[in-house]
């Protein structure tokens, strides 16, 4: 005869040791707490209540306690001040501004000069300087090259004038041509470094007379027109350094706080 195996009833208070196979009851174990917390509707997880008031001074429910720091960086990104009124752009304007030494400075003079709004006066600048300088040292090359070309011809004008008595003052003195040429050369070449770091509307305007004198001489004297391209350079340079030096006078006395155009 077969017995039939009884299956154990499912106790709820009966909770089984494991390990040992023992089950104890759960409310004799753990006091009448637990029996107490397991009634309906009665929860001990108060912690987990969001509804809860936290008190500032009291702290949180860590016991981690308010700063003012902290109530003005949560002003301050909520978008109301201390009062609970709304503020555009959640700035409250009781607040303390920045330093004056985190304000952005004026621009220099080197740095307006390379901005974007400069970009027309700073490019005529540029070239017309270069143009200048390569002028004057191309003159002395040249000067020296025809000198050293011709020097047998000049020798035997000089021979002619000493010989027929003509006086010092037609003959040809190669050393004076070329002593003139580079003082007029080392000139020009000031006046472009002039233009070109100190953006002078001085030098601009001196170069521009003495080459217009200079071109003015050659046509009488030698009836060759010469120095058009350092006219021209010359005339570009009094354009831009003059608009640019009166841009930066309205910045220095009218500009704003450095920007970035």
């Amino acid at each position: 005869m077969q017995l039939k195996v009884k299956e154990p009833e499912d106790n709820p208070n009966d909770v089984s040791d494991i390990g040992t196979g023992n089950t104890s009851n759960a409310g004799e174990q753990a006091g009448g707490n637990i029996g107490q917390s397991a009634a309906p509707g009665v929860s001990n997880n108060s912690y987990l209540n969001d509804e809860m008031d936290f008190l500032a001074e009291d702290g949180d429910m860590f016991g981690n306690t308010f700063s003012p720091s902290d109530n003005y960086s949560q002003t301050q990104s909520s978008g109301y001040n201390s009062n609970g009124q709304n503020i555009p752009g959640g700035q409250d304007p009781n607040a303390p501004g920045p330093e004056m030494s985190s304000r952005p400075r004026k621009l220099t003079k080197q740095e307006f000069f390379n901005s974007p709004r400069n970009r027309k006066d700073r490019d005529r600048i540029i070239i017309s300087s270069i143009v200048i300088i390569a002028t004057a040292i191309f003159d002395v090359v040249r000067v020296d090259f025809w000198l050293q070309a011709l020097k047998k011809q000049i020798q035997f004008v000089n021979d002619l004038s000493e010989e027929f008595g003509l006086g010092e003052e037609n003959m040809i003195d190669p050393q004076a041509i070329m002593r003139t040429q580079v003082i007029l050369s080392v000139i020009f070449v000031a006046l472009g470094i002039g233009i070109f770091i100190f953006k002078s509307r001085a030098c601009a305007i001196t170069g521009l007379a003495f080459t217009v004198i200079n071109c003015l001489y050659t046509i009488i004297v030698a009836h060759n027109f010469r120095w058009y391209w350092t006219i021209i350079a010359f005339g570009y340079a009094v354009v831009a350094t003059i608009s640019f030096n009166k841009n930066w006078q309205e910045y220095e006395d009218h500009g704003e706080w450095k920007k970035d155009w």
